[in-house]
C-alpha cells in the first residue's frame, strides 16, 4: 500500500492575495493534485443528477462547480460561474438539489473571508448568491470566526448545516468548533436572502451546548425514517470523538429527539462516523466508521436500527461512499463501497485509498466484502481509480452508467464496452 507524507491535517489551505488564510475542511486526508480534465483541480466530493426541467445533467464540485449533459459519452464538462466579488480562492464545498433548484455552498479565502449559499434554476445560468457570512474577529487579535455551510437533500426538503469555526492566524493546526446549527427547509420554502433563521432550526436532543459536526443525513423513503450521524469534536476541529446516530420520522424532520444505541455482538459502538447510505431495494442502511485502530468496519441494519451487524475490510482502510449498482444487469447483486485514506492520530503517515470494494448482496443473511467483479478487472486494476480515495459514487440507472468522484485522480465513468464485451472504466 502506498504512503503519503505531508501535513497531518484534514485541510485545504485557501490563501488570499493579502496573505490571510481560511481553511476549508475537506472530507479526506489526501492532497489535491491538478488534472488536465478538470483544469485547476479535481472533484473532491459529491456527484449527483440535476434536472432543471429541460436538461438532465451530472454535477460535481471542488475548486469549481462542473456539469455535463447526462448520458453523453465522456462529454466535455463545463463550469458554472460564481457571482462577481469572489476570488480565485473560492471553493464549492457542497451541492444539493432542492425543488427545481441546484444549491451550492461556497467558501472564499479572499480578504473578506466569506462563506455563501448560492443556487441556479437552469444548468447554464450563473450562480445567484442567496446570502453570505463574512469572517468575524475573535477575542484575540490573531483569531477569527468563520461559518462553514453544508447541504443535505432529503426527500423533498433541504437541511443546511452551519458550523462556526474558530481559527488562529498564527497556527495552521489551531482550529476548534464553537457551535453547529442545523436548519430544515421543507418543499417550496426556499432559504431567504436575509439568511438562515431560527424558525427553521432543527432540534437534536442533548446537543445544545456540545461542539459537533454533522456528517450525513439520509432517508429510508418519502414516508420512512430520517437518519442523521454526527461526530463530537475532540482536541481540534478535525479530531473526532464518539459518533452519534439519531432517527426521526418523515413527518417530524425538524426534530431528532433521541440518540440511537448501536450494538454489534453485544458490544456498544463508540466509533466516529463517515457516511450513511440506504439501499432501498434491500431495505438496508449502511454506516461507515472511523475507529482508533487499524480496522474500520461498515455497520449495517435491515430493521431500521433495531439490530446491527458489521463488515470489515483490509487494515488502514476506511469507507467513504456507497452505491447500489444491482440494476446494471439481472444477475448482479452488488453495492459498491468506496474507500478513503486512513488516518493515524498523532502521526504524519497517511495512506492512499484503495478504490472500491463490492458488498455481495446475493445472500442478505450473510453479506460479504469482495474485490472487483462487475467491471473488467484488467482495466480497473490498471487505472488510477484502483488506489484512489473515492468521495462519491453515482449510478444513473436510466443510462446504465456509473460515476466515481475521487479526491485526487479526477472523475471516472463506467460503461459497457461492446468491443471488450465487459464494463470498462474511463477517466472523464
Amino acid at each position: 500500500m502506498k504512503k503519503l507524507y505531508f501535513i497531518p491535517l484534514v485541510l485545504l489551505f485557501l490563501m488570499s492575495c493579502s496573505g490571510s488564510a481560511i481553511f476549508y475542511t475537506l472530507e479526506n486526508e489526501e492532497e489535491i493534485r491538478d488534472t488536465n480534465n478538470f483544469k485547476s483541480t479535481t472533484p473532491v466530493n459529491r456527484i449527483l443528477l440535476y434536472d432543471d426541467g429541460l436538461t438532465e445533467s451530472y454535477v460535481t464540485h471542488g475548486k469549481q462547480l462542473w456539469y455535463s449533459t447526462a448520458g453523453s459519452d465522456q462529454n466535455p464538462w463545463s463550469s458554472l460561474s460564481l457571482p462577481d466579488g469572489y476570488s480565485d480562492s473560492a471553493v464549492v464545498n457542497s451541492v444539493a438539489t432542492f425543488g427545481t433548484r441546484l444549491y451550492a455552498t461556497v467558501a472564499d479565502g479572499d480578504s473578506d473571508s466569506k462563506s455563501a449559499l448560492m443556487y441556479v434554476e437552469s444548468i447554464d445560468d450563473s450562480l445567484t448568491e442567496v446570502f453570505s457570512d463574512t469572517s468575524r474577529e475573535g477575542s484575540d487579535s490573531d483569531d477569527y470566526y468563520f461559518y462553514e455551510l453544508s447541504l443535505f437533500s432529503v426527500n423533498d426538503g433541504l437541511y443546511i448545516s452551519r458550523t462556526n469555526r474558530l481559527w488562529s492566524t498564527q497556527s495552521s493546526s489551531n482550529s476548534s468548533i464553537e457551535e453547529t446549527e442545523l436548519y430544515y427547509y421543507p418543499s417550496g420554502d426556499y432559504p431567504p436572502s436575509s439568511g438562515l433563521d431560527d424558525s427553521h432550526l432543527v432540534s437534536i436532543s442533548g446537543m445544545t451546548d456540545e461542539p459537533f459536526i454533522i456528517k450525513d443525513i439520509v432517508s429510508t423513503g418519502a414516508a420512512g425514517d430520517i437518519f442523521l450521524i454526527l461526530n463530537e469534536t475532540g482536541s481540534d476541529a478535525d479530531s473526532y470523538n464518539a459518533g452519534m446516530l439519531f432517527k426521526t420520522s418523515w413527518s417530524t424532520p425538524e426534530t431528532f429527539s433521541s440518540e440511537m444505541t448501536i450494538t454489534v455482538d453485544s458490544t456498544t459502538i463508540t466509533y466516529s462516523f463517515n457516511r450513511l447510505y440506504y439501499a432501498s431495494d434491500y431495505g438496508a442502511l449502511f454506516l461507515s466508521t472511523r475507529t482508533d485502530g487499524s480496522y474500520h468496519p461498515i455497520l449495517y441494519t435491515f430493521d431500521d436500527g433495531a439490530s446491527w451487524e458489521s463488515l470489515t475490510g483490509s487494515s488502514n482502510i476506511q469507507f467513504s461512499a456507497f452505491q447500489d449498482i444491482s440494476g446494471i444487469d439481472s444477475s448482479t447483486n452488488i453495492i459498491l463501497a468506496g474507500t478513503r485514506a486512513d488516518v493515524i492520530e498523532g502521526s504524519s503517515t497517511y495512506y492512499t485509498g484503495s478504490g472500491y470494494y463490492e458488498i455481495d448482496m446475493s445472500d442478505t443473511s450473510d453479506l460479504a466484502l469482495q474485490s472487483n467483479t462487475f467491471a473488467l478487472d484488467t482495466n480497473y486494476s490498471s487505472t488510477d481509480l484502483y488506489d484512489s480515495t473515492i468521495m462519491d459514487i453515482l449510478y444513473d440507472s436510466t443510462r446504465n452508467k456509473i460515476y466515481a468522484s475521487t479526491s485526487s485522480n479526477g472523475l471516472w465513468m463506467n460503461d459497457y464496452s461492446d468491443d471488450d464485451d465487459a464494463r470498462i472504466w474511463y477517466r472523464e
